[in-house]
């Protein structure tokens, strides 16, 4: 029995591997592991998934297919994946072909609890329904003037003093975070006309966006696990489930409230300054009678649809302005030439009143630049669909039914075959293509994607001036690895001098002067302290005290600098007055010794003895003794004769003497000799 059994494991085996086999050298994209499939990569790349997308989409001529379950029977099936991004197969997929590929049961099941059958989550006459009502009230012009008294009011009431605060306090502020709360504060009044107020100089954290932001988490934490293991742990309330059915409890609560009075006000039909233009109660007003759950669900549903959407373009655009002032230089040239032409040359009246829809409308540039922003960074960077029947994309690609397609915005805005690589430095005249794909979507997301448009026509012109600064104080400062404080407040522009030449100055965040020089200009600039530099008339006091303290500072460090060398070593004592051979590690020791490469070397100094000259000849240091001698003319001198070991004395004698005479050295000679310590040349 036992050998049966091993000899089918072993056949099922060999069968399984000659089907992976074949399998894994049908599908392109991504190595596909056994049982395992295309996992293991997918989790390996969570950190960086758009562009791992990107590069398997280049490689693979826009569109490959891989499997999440190397199974048999289910990789051809539900475990197989066709991810694309040429846009013939987009087109064919949202528009072509769009009811052959709805949101799927797999979307459905994992948003239900949270979006039942709101727009965001439905699929066929459903999702119709809701459709067609809300694109007819989005392009009613009622709707379209609320959506820009929300705006404004929150842009005037609220956002812009924020930022005057931080401007006067010469503090950063979390512009993403301020966006997030001024979308999601415009959203909800749109959606269902109460404001939860989150935009505030406190930062307030409001108990309906928390919930609606930890279900909206917990939600999406139901995507990496397969559906019979987060269903368990919803019927066991275990880990994110215990937090989602608590933040859903939260959410409810405060909508049915919000449901619950708009119908007694409609009800009664109370006659305001103000009428409820939301998007509830023109729900509320349909013949149809719509449960308060589905109308809760309506509410949920373009609440998550327009709040990240709108921020999160509104940030790529401001940041991906801040690095190319060229292009806002452009953008604010084109804002002033629209607004001269319709509210004239004072300036200052400019900020009384928003900008209107026909001021808007003529802001092409900027239109523009915002196309190119939603190619280069979509909101919805990907989206997935579910295969109803069997079909084959434009390219050939065959899509069995059962499985998956992933449609990747974000590649198709970096394919070199369709957009290039240019990262808004180009001169851009019309939205690109990969843009307008965002409000192709079948209809679906077509509203939307306007809605992000018409908003941050809305904000960018109305917040600019003067609270636009490029980049954070702490990027300034990074860059090449700046120090210094006076960063923080300028930035570098480029002039054309009277050579026609370029050149780079520093401008005074206060003052808007072009500062030539350099930084230590700018910073006697801020400081106020030198005479031959203009002082800056709008610098904040604490700013000047920062710049002072900063200058004397280094001045101080410099003064202590050159006195701890001077006090740390004689200037050129590299040797020792002893005659012990010492390492002597050339430190701090001269003035040029401060630009040595390799500080830690060293070298050894020995002192030479007055005939050291000896020993390189193989002989040893030599004895001399002195001998006093009288010559036959009565003159007394003084001999150096060489100790020999055999004889006494051997006398040192000079072969080009004609007579007998010996060699004589006066005693000041002699002694100069024997005893001086400057003989070291030897």
């Amino acid at each position: 029995m036992d050998i049966y059994v091993t000899l089918l494991f072993f056949v099922a085996v060999t069968c399984y591997l000659l089907w992976f086999t074949f399998i894994s050298k049908s599908l392109k994209g991504p190595r596909v592991w056994p049982v395992l499939g295309s996992l293991p990569g997918l989790i390996e790349n969570s950190e960086q998934m758009h562009e791992w997308i990107v590069d398997n989409l280049r490689a693979c001529s826009g569109t490959y297919q891989t499997c999440i379950c190397a199974i048999p029977f289910l990789a051809r099936k539900q475990g197989l994946v066709t991810v694309t991004c040429d846009p013939k197969n987009l087109e064919h997929i949202l528009k072509t072909r769009f009811d052959n590929y709805p949101k799927g049961p797999t979307w459905q099941a994992v948003f239900h609890d949270l979006l039942g059958h709101g727009i965001f989550n439905s699929d066929g006459d459903t999702w119709l329904v809701q459709r067609k009502t809300a694109a007819l009230e989005f392009t009613t012009r009622t709707l379209r003037q609320a959506m820009g008294r929300w705006v404004n009011r929150a842009i005037k009431n609220r956002f812009c003093p924020i930022l005057k605060t931080a401007q006067l306090e010469v503090k950063p502020v979390d512009l993403q975070d301020l966006l997030l709360r001024l979308t999601f504060d415009n959203i909800c009044g749109l959606a269902f006309g109460k404001d939860p107020e989150t935009l505030a100089p406190e930062m307030p954290d409001n108990s309906f966006a928390s919930a609606f932001d930890r279900a909206t988490e917990a939600s999406l934490q139901r995507f990496i696990f397969p559906e019979v293991v987060w269903k368990l742990k919803k019927l066991l309330r275990l880990g994110m489930e215990v937090s989602l059915s608590r933040s859903l409890v939260n959410v409810d609560k405060y909508l049915s409230s919000i449901i619950k009075t708009r119908k007694l006000e409609l009800m009664n039909k109370q006659k305001d300054a103000n009428p409820h233009d939301d998007l509830l109660s023109r729900f509320m007003k349909k013949k149809e009678s719509y449960s308060d759950k589905f109308l809760q669900q309506v509410a949920l549903n373009f609440i998550l649809a327009g709040r990240d959407t709108s921020s999160v373009a509104l940030s790529w655009f401001f940041w991906l302005v801040m690095q190319n002032p060229r292009v806002e230089e452009k953008i604010l040239r084109e804002i002033c030439t629209v607004l001269i032409d319709t509210r004239g040359i004072d300036i200052e009246s400019w900020v009384d009143d928003p900008l209107v829809y026909e001021e808007v409308n003529r802001l092409v540039y900027l239109k523009a630049e915002l196309s190119e922003t939603l190619r280069l960074y979509p909101s919805v960077p990907e989206d997935s669909k579910h295969v109803v029947a069997d079909d084959t994309l434009p390219d050939g690609t065959f899509v069995p039914v059962g499985s998956s397609v992933t449609y990747s915005i974000y590649s198709a805005g970096r394919m070199k075959s369709t957009q290039g690589l240019g990262l808004l430095t180009n001169e851009v005249d019309s939205g690109s293509s990969a843009a307008s794909l965002q409000a192709d979507d079948g209809g679906r997301s077509q509203s939307g994607a306007k809605d992000i448009i018409d908003i941050v026509h809305e904000v960018w012109p109305q917040i600019h001036p003067p609270f636009f600064w490029p980049a954070s104080s702490d990027i300034r400062m990074g860059k090449n690895n700046r120090t210094d404080p006076a960063w923080k407040y300028g930035k570098e522009i480029e002039k054309t001098g009277g050579d026609k030449k370029s050149y780079v100055y520093i401008e005074c965040m206060f003052c808007q002067k072009a500062i030539t020089g350099g930084v230590k200009r700018m910073k006697e600039h801020l400081a106020c302290t030198h005479k031959n530099v203009a002082p800056c008339p709008g610098v904040p006091a604490e700013v000047k005290q920062e710049i002072a303290e900063y200058m004397n500072a280094g001045n101080m460090k410099r003064q202590l600098s050159q006195q701890q060398f001077e006090d740390m070593v004689e200037l050129g004592s590299y040797y020792e007055k002893n005659d012990t051979e010492k390492d002597s590690s050339r430190g701090i020791r001269g003035p040029m010794d401060r630009f040595v490469s390799n500080i830690g070397a060293k070298l050894t100094f020995t002192k030479r003895s007055p005939v050291a000259w000896w020993t390189q000849f193989g002989f040893g240091t030599p004895e001399l003794t002195k001998k006093k001698t009288v010559s036959r003319k009565g003159k007394e001198t003084v001999t150096l004769q060489l100790v020999d070991e055999e004889d006494d004395f051997v006398e040192i004698e000079s072969s080009e003497e004609e007579d007998d005479e010996e060699i004589r050295y006066d005693d000041d000679s002699v002694n100069n000799a024997s005893n001086s310590d400057d003989s070291g040349d030897f």
